[in-house]
C-alpha cells in the first residue's frame, strides 16, 4: 500500500470467534464471560477508511489549482493524517490481545500459548497466504507486477517489513506492500504471550514503557544516521513502530473497564486526537528529522486517544450493523485494497493516462476501487476466513465475539 513514504496501511486484524468452543482437553469447559466491544469493529473500519483515503485521494496542492490556499492546506493535512490509521490499528490490536490474554490468565491461573498461536494462525494465515500466492502467481497469468524473490521470502516468513526497510524499494512489489504491517503484528503475536505468561502486570507495564523509549530512541538514532534511506527504515522497521503497540498494552493494563465518559467528553477527546493527527500531517514533514522525531510519537499518542474515545460508546451510529460488519471484514479490506487500486488504476491509465493527473480522475478510480474491495473482502470473509474462524473457536478460552 506508488505510495507515499509516510505511514501506510496496516491490517485490521481482529480476534473474531464464530462459534462456541468445543470440549477439548486443553480448553476451559466451564461457561465464561466474553470480551466483546462492538464499537471497536466500527473503529477498525474507520481506521481502514482513513488509510484508503491516504492511498487513493491526492493531497498534493497541484490537484487543487484555483482552490483557496487554506482549504488546500487542510485537505493535504487531512489526507496525510489518513496514514495514521496504521498506529490506530496497532494500538487497537495490542489493547485487545493484551486484554484477552490477561482475562484468560486471571481466570485460569495460566496462559495457553499453544492455543493462542493456533487462533492467530487460523485468523490471519488463510487470507494472508492466499493473497500472497495470488500476487506471486499473477505475473505468470497477466504479466503484471512481478515480485522479486527477496520480497516473496520476506512476506512468506513474516519479516516483510524488515525486507522492505533494508532492500532496495521496488515498485514491482507494491501489490503486496500492505503486508509489511502484518509482519509487525505477527512478530508481536509471537513474542507478547511469552511475556504475559511469566510477568506480573507491573512487569508488563515496565516492558511497555521500555518499548516506548526504544521506539523513540530508534527514530532519533536513525534520523541522525548517515544512511540516505533512513526514513524508509524508520517507517518500516518493527522497533520504530512499537510505541503504538506499547500504548495499547498500557491501556489494557490500566483500563479494566471502558471509561465512563459522557458523550461530550468522548467527542472532545476524539476531535482533539484527530486535530493532533491533522496538525502532524500539515505542519510536520515526517520525511524530515523533526517530523520523524516529534510528529510520529504525537500520532501514536493521538491514536491511543482515539481508541479511548471509542471504548464503551453506545451510540447507534457507531454500533449500527453496517459499520460492525465492515469492521469484521476490515482485515480483508486492508489486505486487498491496494492491489485492487493498482488494477483499477492500471485499467483507467490504459484508457486515458492524463485522467489520473486530475482530482476527478483520482476519485473516478477510488470509487470503484472501494466498491470492488468491499465485495472481495466480503467474499473472502464468507468463504475463506469464516471456515477457519469456526475451527478457531475450538481453541478459544475467552469469547471475543457474540456466540
Amino acid at each position: 500500500m506508488a505510495t507515499r513514504s509516510s505511514q501506510s496501511s496496516v491490517p485490521a486484524v481482529d480476534d473474531s470467534v464464530v462459534q462456541a468452543p468445543m470440549q477439548l482437553p486443553h480448553v476451559v469447559s466451564r461457561p465464561n464471560k466474553g470480551f466483546y466491544q462492538p464499537e471497536l469493529d466500527s473503529l477498525r473500519f474507520l481506521a481502514f477508511l482513513s488509510v484508503f483515503v491516504y492511498h487513493c485521494i491526492p493531497g498534493e496542492a497541484s490537484f487543487y489549482k484555483g482552490w483557496p490556499h487554506a482549504i488546500v492546506f487542510v485537505i493535504g493535512a487531512a489526507v496525510t493524517a489518513g496514514s495514521f490509521g496504521v498506529p490506530v490499528f496497532f494500538v487497537l490490536s495490542a489493547y485487545l490481545i493484551t486484554n484477552l490474554l490477561l482475562r484468560e490468565k486471571d481466570r485460569s491461573g495460566r496462559l495457553d500459548t499453544r492455543s493462542f498461536y493456533i487462533r492467530r494462525i487460523l485468523r490471519i494465515w488463510p487470507l494472508y497466504y492466499t493473497f500472497l500466492a495470488v500476487v506471486c502467481l499473477l505475473p505468470f497469468v497477466a504479466h503484471y507486477q512481478h515480485m522479486p524473490l527477496v520480497y516473496m521470502a520476506g512476506y512468506a516468513f513474516l519479516v516483510g517489513n524488515w525486507v522492505q526497510a533494508f532492500a532496495a524499494y521496488s515498485p514491482a512489489s507494491l501489490m503486496a506492500h500492505p503486508l509489511w504491517t502484518v509482519s509487525i503484528e505477527e512478530q508481536f503475536y509471537l513474542t507478547w504471550p511469552l511475556v504475559v505468561r511469566k510477568a506480573s502486570r507491573a512487569s508488563m507495564a515496565g516492558v511497555a514503557i521500555a518499548l516506548l523509549i526504544a521506539a523513540n530512541l530508534s527514530r532519533v538514532l536513525l534520523a541522525f544516521s548517515a544512511d540516505s534511506h533512513w526514513f524508509r527504515i524508520v517507517n518500516l522497521n518493527t522497533v520504530s513502530n512499537v510505541d503504538s503497540i506499547a500504548l495499547g498494552i498500557l491501556l489494557a493494563l490500566v483500563l479494566k473497564e471502558p471509561p465512563a465518559f459522557s458523550f461530550i467528553q468522548r467527542v472532545a477527546l476524539f476531535l482533539a486526537s484527530v486535530l493532533v493527527m491533522t496538525g502532524v500531517g500539515g505542519f510536520f514533514d515526517v520525511h524530515e528529522k523533526t517530523g520523524a522525531i516529534l510528529g510520529m510519537p504525537l500520532a501514536a499518542f493521538a491514536s491511543a486517544g482515539i481508541l479511548v474515545s471509542f471504548l464503551g460508546v453506545k451510540n447507534y451510529v457507531i454500533r449500527n450493523p453496517v459499520m460492525q460488519y465492515l469492521g469484521k471484514i476490515s482485515y480483508g479490506l486492508y489486505v486487498i485494497h491496494f492491489a485492487v487500486w493498482l488494477c483499477v488504476a492500471h485499467y483507467f491509465l490504459n484508457e486515458s493516462a492524463s485522467r489520473y493527473q486530475t482530482l476527478g480522475g483520482r476519485i473516478e478510480i477510488a470509487v470503484p476501487t472501494l466498491a470492488i474491495t468491499i465485495v472481495c473482502a466480503a467474499v473472502s470473509y464468507k468463504w475463506l476466513e469464516t471456515p477457519s474462524l469456526r475451527l478457531k473457536g475450538r481453541y478459544t478460552h475467552v469469547h471475543s465475539r457474540p456466540v
